[in-house]
This record gives structure tokens, C-alpha cells and sequence, in this order.
């Protein structure tokens, strides 16, 4: 009975996370109370200081430390430290509380469910599998002596 209760409560735990909706990360910090309490799931730059780490849109905000534009990621006292992630893209889950700041003024704090690494896709990255950036031309070239002119 204890096996199922487990297993049950796992189950439950797994699909509240996935069931999270995903934000942008600019919407959930230009509008904080409007997800307040709401289980949201959003990708950005993390810096971690500790047992909880800012979220930044960019890299370039994230230089700046500029923690108006950053989501504070919080946990439950002595829960895992994230140092793994630092200077890494993420997508993080979990509690949006709008009236918690953290100690630098954030615009809400997001109560961490799940944290893992993720790449970072712009906006005009397609979806497609692309080449890669250096390709070895040697298998391709010819000798001038079976029919390549180098002076074409």
C-alpha cells in the first residue's frame, strides 16, 4: 500500500510539472502579479550565487547583473545547490510568487520545481538539423592533374 502511495505521488508530481505553462521570460517580469501563484515554466541565462540563482533574458543583462530584468529561482531550505547551471541556458519550473523580491528588488521570485540545461533557439534559428560550421573541403578536392583548374 505504501509502494502505491508512492508511486501515486510521484505520478501527481510529475504531471504538475509538465503541466506548467510556458512564459516568455521578458512577459513574466514585465507582468509578475499576473502570474502570481500560478505554476509557469520559462527558459533563460542563469547565474548562481548559492542555493538560489537569478534568470536572466540575455547574456548581455546577465553581464550587467542587472536584477530588474532578472527572475530570482528560489528553493526550500538546504535543497540541492545548482552551481552546475552557472553561466548555462536553462529552463526552469515551478511557483510564481509576485510580492517575494528576493534580497536585490527581483520582480517576483519563481519557488523551483525543476531545473535542467537547455540550448539557447532564437527566434529565427529554425527547427531544421543544420550542417556543420567547419566542413572538411580536403575530401573534396581534386589534383590539378585529374581535371580541377584552380585558375577558374
Amino acid at each position: 500500500m505504501l509502494r502505491l502511495r508512492r508511486i501515486a505521488a510521484f505520478a501527481l508530481a510529475a504531471t504538475s510539472v509538465a503541466s506548467a505553462r510556458e512564459i516568455p521570460l521578458p512577459l513574466l517580469l514585465s507582468q509578475p502579479q499576473r502570474f502570481h501563484h500560478e505554476r509557469v515554466t520559462t527558459r533563460g541565462f542563469a547565474v548562481v550565487s548559492g542555493e538560489s540563482f537569478e534568470l536572466y533574458p540575455d547574456t548581455r543583462t546577465a553581464a550587467r547583473y542587472d536584477v530588474h530584468y532578472a527572475l530570482c529561482v528560489g528553493q526550500r531550505i538546504s535543497g540541492p545547490r545548482h552551481d552546475q547551471f552557472n553561466r548555462c541556458w536553462v529552463t526552469v519550473s515551478g511557483i510564481i510568487d509576485a510580492h517575494a523580491h528576493c534580497m536585490w528588488g527581483n520582480p517576483c521570485q519563481l519557488l523551483l520545481e525543476r531545473v535542467i540545461a537547455t540550448r539557447r533557439r532564437t527566434s529565427n534559428q529554425s527547427m531544421k538539423p543544420t550542417r556543420p560550421l567547419q566542413e572538411n573541403l580536403s575530401e573534396f578536392a581534386m589534383t590539378p592533374s585529374r581535371g580541377l583548374s584552380l585558375s577558374r
